[in-house]
C-alpha cells in the first residue's frame, strides 16, 4: 500500500530525500530545534485565542482584552516551553531574538485583526462580528486520488479573500 502523504512529508522530501527516508520510512526521532519550538509556542496562543469564549469580553475594553489575551497566552505558551529551549543549549540572546519576534509578530497580527473587526462590528453586534471572523482551524484534508492528507491550521476569509495558513511557515 501507498504511504499517505503529507505537505510536511512532500517539503522534506523535496528538501532532502535522505532525511524523508530517515524520518518517514525508519521514522527515527526528531531533534526538537528553536524554529519548531517557537512555532508550538505561537500555534498554541492562536489556537486559544480563536477557540476563547467570545460572550467572556467586555466590548468596551475588546480591543485591549483580546491583545492581552493572545499575548498572555503566548507568554504562557513560551514558558511551558522553556525547559524545551533550554535543552537546546544555545545562546540566551537567540532564544530571546526568537521571542521577541514571535511576540513582534503577534502584535501585528492583533492589530490587523482588530482593524477588521471594529469594520465588522459597524455591521454587527460584537460578538456576532467577532464569530463571523474566527477562521475554521485544525482542518482535516485528505486526497484518496493524491494519496496526500494533512491537516491545515487556518482557512480564513480577510476582506473577501481567502487565506489558507500554516502557523509554523507562515506560509500561505
Amino acid at each position: 500500500m501507498a504511504r499517505i502523504e503529507s505537505p510536511s512529508s512532500i517539503t522534506t522530501y523535496n528538501t532532502c530525500p535522505r532525511k524523508y527516508y530517515y524520518s518517514y520510512k525508519l521514522s527515527l526521532p526528531k531533534k526538537d530545534n528553536i524554529s519548531a519550538i517557537t512555532g508550538k509556542a505561537v500555534h498554541e496562543a492562536l489556537e486559544k485565542f480563536f477557540k476563547l469564549k467570545v460572550e467572556d469580553i467586555n466590548y468596551k475594553d475588546y480591543e485591549m482584552e483580546l491583545k492581552q489575551y493572545l499575548l498572555v497566552m503566548f507568554n504562557d505558551s513560551w514558558i511551558s516551553h522553556m525547559e524545551d529551549l533550554n535543552k537546546l543549549e544555545i545562546n540566551k540572546d537567540v532564544i530571546r531574538n526568537y521571542y521577541q519576534d514571535s511576540y513582534f509578530m503577534l502584535s501585528n497580527f492583533i492589530e490587523d485583526f482588530l482593524q477588521s473587526l471594529k469594520v465588522e462590528i459597524h455591521n454587527s453586534d460584537f460578538e456576532n462580528a467577532f464569530n463571523k471572523m474566527r477562521p475554521l482551524t485544525e482542518v482535516y484534508l485528505f486526497s484518496e486520488d493524491h494519496k496526500v492528507q494533512g491537516y491545515l491550521d487556518v482557512i480564513a476569509n480577510i476582506n473577501g479573500d481567502v487565506y489558507i495558513i500554516d502557523y509554523k511557515t507562515s506560509s500561505k
